[in-house]
């Protein structure tokens, strides 16, 4: 799926992310004019497309266990590594929660597509998981990030924050040591062992 650009639907409608933990009395206040984000709906099985849909449809979910019924105001994105239409089409999406959904679709190109992306994408990565972890930011060398840049990149922009994670595990050195090229694992062009 890795070669299939991501897309992104969205819709402002009435919904709730529908799973059996969503039994919460305190379910009509959570789900008023709140955002949320539901990765890899073209996984989600019929049963849970139609209850989804309905609760799109009509504002009103009755979540798994209770006893009453709630009205509910959501923004709801969803994201799809594979196009929905084409799945309609087969028969393995609802179209009419399809058609809910494609209000406004944004799609995103794979990270082989877009290289300029790299660079600032890998600097992201190390700042938040370096800082997180360790308290400095190591600097990452221009070969290093040349690199990256040349890798394929078939598991996405998962596969790159993967990858900066190992740098900051594997590679050598302290704060003021740059990651370079030849701390790379193997598989992205580099020396390191794997």
């Amino acid at each position: 799926f890795a070669d299939v650009p991501r897309r992104l639907h969205a819709i402002h409608a009435r919904h709730l992310h529908i799973h059996q933990h969503d039994v919460v009395p305190a379910i009509p206040i959570l789900f008023q004019r709140l955002a949320t984000m539901r990765r890899e709906i073209d996984r989600m099985p019929e049963a849970v497309q139609q209850r989804l849909l309905e609760a799109v449809a009509q504002g009103i979910c009755r979540p798994i266990g209770a006893r009453h019924s709630f009205r509910i105001d959501v923004r709801l994105i969803a994201a799809s590594d594979l196009p929905l239409r084409d799945m309609v089409v087969g028969g393995h999406f609802l179209p009419e929660l399809h058609e809910a959904l494609a209000a406004t679709t944004v799609s995103l190109p794979a990270l082989r597509e877009r290289p300029g992306d790299i660079a600032a994408l890998a600097r992201h990565f190390l700042a938040r998981l370096a800082s997180e972890r360790y308290g400095f930011v190591p600097d990452i060398a221009p070969e290093a990030l040349i690199a990256l840049q040349s890798f394929d990149w078939p598991g996405n922009v998962r596969q790159l924050r993967n990858v900066v994670d190992w740098l900051l595990i594997m590679a050598p050195g302290g704060p003021s040591d740059p990651i370079l090229a030849a701390h790379m694992p193997p598989e992205v062009g580099g020396t390191a062992p794997p």
